[in-house]
């Protein structure tokens, strides 16, 4: 059980675009006590687990229930993502105009 909610805890931090070291900072604790409880190391108290259903926007009942939590994408996440993924393409693009230009020296310096 303890995993689980463990599950639904990390699964509920990424879907809502928050890191480790948000949840750790509202909770007063270093990253790696925070990891622990994503983790299913450290046992979570009622009072633990009621902060941590605040800051995720949920209950702990909702935490504790059987079924999956997330209802919906957080369209901050997709956001997120679609960005880091644009950035990587420019700086594919980048790269091929770095390699266009190397190889167009070497051809130079070889015809020389």
């Amino acid at each position: 059980m303890k995993e689980r909610v463990a599950e639904k805890i990390r699964i509920l931090r990424l879907s809502k675009n928050l890191s480790q070291q948000n949840i750790a900072d509202e909770l007063n604790l270093t990253v790696a006590a925070y990891s622990n409880i994503e983790r299913g190391v450290s046992d979570i108290n009622l009072a633990r687990l009621s902060d941590i259903a605040r800051i995720l926007d949920t209950t702990p009942i909702e935490l504790l229930s059987e079924e999956l939590i997330v209802r919906e994408p957080n369209i901050h996440y997709q956001n997120n993502i679609n960005q880091q993924l644009l950035l990587m393409m420019k700086q594919l693009e980048l790269f091929q105009h770095q390699l266009d230009a190397l190889q167009h020296e070497i051809s130079l310096i070889k015809n020389t």
